[in-house]
C-alpha cells in the first residue's frame, strides 16, 4: 500500500504574468473589472459567485465562488491604485481553505501577501491586457494562479466579444 506524501512547503517567493489580447477599449475593459455586477458574469468562468467591491483606492472587494462540490472559495482584498481605462491594482488573498481537497497546496493568505495588478494596453483593434501577480509563495502557487488567471482572462475576453 502507498502513502501520499503531502508536499513540502514552498519557501520560494515568485510572480506571475499572463496576457490576453482582447477586442474592446481599455474603457470597456475597465468597466468589467471594475463594475460588480459585470464581474460575475466572467470572473469565475462559469460558476455562481457573488462580488462585493468598493473599487476605490484603499476599498475592500471580496468574491465567493461555489464549486460543482458546494464548496465555497473565498477570496478578498484591498484596491491598491485605480486608473481609469489604464490600471487595476490590488490585494489578493484565500479566507480559510482556498482550495478543495485535491489541491492541498494552494496558499492561504493574508490580504497582503500578494499584490495583483491589471494594466491595459490600446492596441490596433483592441487591448492588451496584462495581470501581473507578485508576491506569491512559492512555484506551486504560480502555477495554479497562472491556470486560474489565464481562465479568467479568457473568459472575460469571451465575455466582451458576446455583448
Amino acid at each position: 500500500m502507498k502513502t501520499a506524501q503531502k508536499p513540502m512547503p514552498d519557501t520560494e517567493t515568485t510572480q506571475l504574468q499572463v496576457n490576453q489580447w482582447i477586442k474592446a477599449s481599455p474603457a470597456r475593459i475597465f468597466t468589467a473589472l471594475t463594475t460588480p455586477e459585470e464581474m460575475t458574469r466572467w470572473f469565475a468562468r462559469g460558476l455562481p459567485c457573488k462580488i462585493e467591491a468598493n473599487v476605490t483606492p484603499g476599498g475592500s472587494w471580496r468574491i465567493n465562488i461555489q464549486r460543482p462540490d458546494g464548496s465555497n472559495h473565498v477570496a478578498f482584498g484591498r484596491y491598491k491604485d485605480i486608473v481609469p481605462g489604464k490600471k487595476v491594482s490590488f490585494t489578493w488573498g484565500w479566507e480559510g481553505k482556498a482550495c478543495s481537497p485535491d489541491k492541498p497546496a494552494m496558499i492561504e493568505a493574508s490580504q497582503d501577501d500578494s499584490l495583483v495588478t491589471i494594466e491595459l494596453a490600446e492596441k490596433t483593434g483592441g487591448t492588451e491586457v496584462t495581470l501581473t501577480h507578485e508576491r506569491l509563495p512559492g512555484t506551486v502557487a504560480v502555477e495554479r494562479h497562472s491556470e486560474g488567471w489565464t481562465g479568467c482572462l479568457a473568459s472575460l475576453a469571451d465575455y466582451l466579444t458576446q455583448i
